[in-house]
């Protein structure tokens, strides 16, 4: 890369004459810019110097129009920035409209699940108050019954106590009555031994006397056998006769 010393240019190193006419092989140091030109000089000299404000003028067009290319590239970028942040703006404008729906969605369902949870909560309250209510009448129900069975039983255990103590107070009169009827026929057996005892007692007395009245008849040994057997059999007759009933 070399630049011209004339217009400041940057040229390649393959261009030979700059876009203002300078050569790159001219030499400046032996260049007399003060003499006095010949005419060719001065043409070729007037013909760079229209070279020269030719280029500039092209140079200054190019410039301008480079200039103005960048501003209309510039212009292109920032109205496609713009279009691209409006795209961007509709973008994030649609999707704060679908996340406020989206929201809203979510907001009117939570509160349909949070109707609907009430509404669960007040059945199931109402059926639980319902079951409490069944559970507590059936219990009413059963603790009547209960207490109608026990009131039952009651009574059936009454009733049998008073049969038991019916059927114990006959068993009681039946057992006095049969001790009765066994004392009677004890005390009867009693006064019939009594009775006989007496009755032999009194035989052998008058077995006695008579055999008395006869004194040659009977010895006196079988008198005394009779007399303590006489004796003995009053004795008997009357530890066997009971006493009167009271």
């Amino acid at each position: 890369m070399w630049k011209c010393i004339i217009c400041g240019k940057t040229n390649d190193e393959a261009a030979a004459v700059c876009s203002c006419g300078l050569e790159r092989s001219r030499d400046l140091v032996t260049f007399r810019t003060l003499s006095a030109a010949s005419p060719a000089d001065r043409d070729y000299l007037r013909l760079r110097r229209s070279a020269y404000i030719m280029n500039l003028t092209q140079i200054w067009h190019n410039q301008q129009m480079e200039e103005l290319r960048q501003k209309q590239e510039e212009l292109q970028r920032a109205e496609e920035e713009l279009r691209k942040k409006k795209e961007q703006d509709a973008v994030y404008e649609r999707a704060q409209r679908e996340y406020r729906q989206k929201l809203e969605a979510e907001q009117q369902r939570r509160e349909q699940e949070l109707k609907r949870k009430e509404e669960e909560q007040k059945r199931n309250q109402a059926r639980r108050a319902q079951e409490e209510a069944r559970k507590a009448e059936e219990a009413r129900k059963a603790e009547l019954k209960r207490r109608e069975e026990e009131k039952r039983r009651a009574e059936a255990q009454a009733r049998l106590r008073a049969e038991e103590k019916k059927r114990l107070e006959e068993a009681r009169r039946a057992e006095e009555a049969r001790q009765a009827q066994l004392k009677e026929a004890e005390h009867k057996k009693r006064e019939n031994a009594g009775c006989g005892t007496c009755l032999v007692s009194v035989i052998l007395f008058v077995v006695l006397i008579v055999l008395g009245a006869n004194n040659a008849a009977a010895p006196t040994g079988l008198k005394t056998f009779i007399l303590i057997a006489a004796l003995f059999f009053m004795v008997l007759g009357i530890i066997l006769t009971p006493g009167k009933k009271k």
